[in-house]
């Protein structure tokens, strides 16, 4: 977590590349998010763990270019979840789990009406593994790398507020030797408001799945959350 951190406050402290672009423009933000696992391997069979009570925080630097037609969103994310136990074979997990995440986001218009965008994030997840030895079901975290693009379409756009809805999806890539790759697709809907010529909001429901494969085991995932980040020139 610590050079990821690291490595966040590197890229914020750069200087745009281009005159025209605005990178004196950042982001706080809170998340409330739960989500399943689907967990299906030889023993104990399938079974699903729950994340309940999830909360994170987000801090990024927006650097806005109007001419290149184009936004580009470097953030740092961190979620603290609860782990439910469905089963005595779970107990030796935690009660909580807190995973960072470093990543980038960015959106280009494209034409009236859509936006083309990106989502590059390095992520730490959790994984499950049976432990044959003692009959428990372990866990432990492992770094994803998840690139996903799609399309964004404003379904309502004025000079103060945007309505808008996106459907992203692409590979996850195992940074371990035991995690194979894997897909992920995600869906939001999000309500952006011009508070003053320095200060707006943005808002937004999502929803997101994947799957992927370790060692002996397929794990699924799905998750719903709402993010809420304060936006301002500074």
């Amino acid at each position: 977590m610590i050079y990821s951190l690291v490595l966040f406050l590197f890229i914020i402290c750069m200087p745009t590349a281009y005159t025209k672009c605005f990178s004196d423009i950042y982001s706080v933000g809170l998340s409330a998010d739960s989500g399943v696992y689907d967990i299906t391997q030889n023993a104990p069979g399938k079974a699903q763990v729950s994340t309940e009570g999830g909360l994170g925080i987000y801090l990024g630097k927006i650097f806005l270019c109007p001419s290149q037609r184009y936004e580009l969103y470097p953030y740092f994310r961190l979620r603290q979840f609860s782990l439910s136990r469905p089963s005595s074979e779970f107990d030796q997990l935690p009660e909580r789990i807190t995973l960072p995440s470093l990543g980038a986001k960015a959106r280009y218009f494209w034409q009236q009406n859509w936006e083309i965008v990106l989502d590059l994030e390095l992520r730490d997840e959790y994984r499950f593994y049976n432990d044959t030895f003692n009959g428990t079901i372990l866990g432990e975290t492992y770094l994803n790398l998840k690139f996903v693009a799609g399309a964004r379409y404003f379904f309502h756009s004025t000079k103060t507020e945007d309505y808008t809805a996106a459907i992203k999806l692409g590979p996850l890539f195992g940074i371990s030797s035991s995690i194979g790759g894997g897909q992920s697709i995600e869906f939001d809907f999000e309500y952006f408001r011009r508070l003053s010529q320095k200060h707006s909001v943005r808002a937004d429901l999502y929803y997101s799945t994947y799957s992927q494969d370790m060692d002996q085991v397929t794990m699924g995932r799905n998750e719903l959350g709402a993010r809420f980040n304060y936006i301002f020139r500074y």
